[in-house]
């Protein structure tokens, strides 16, 4: 899925967001078990240096 920067309309790459050596990901807030947990999405733009991350599921939070 091509994205274009907001701040300047170049098209924006790909990137991967490390954290401690592990996966970034997106977690329902809330206590006890069966939180709904998904990876993200990094895109960076090449000439600004914004950076954009993007649910890979995000309509498991909409139930």
């Amino acid at each position: 899925m091509q994205r274009n920067c907001t701040n300047c309309n170049v098209e924006m790459k790909n990137a991967l967001l490390s954290a401690n050596g592990g996966y970034v990901l997106v977690e329902e807030i809330k206590k006890g078990f069966g939180a709904k947990v998904c990876g993200v999405v990094t895109y960076v733009c090449p000439k600004c240096g914004h950076i954009e991350l993007v649910a890979e599921r995000p309509e498991i939070f909409d139930k």
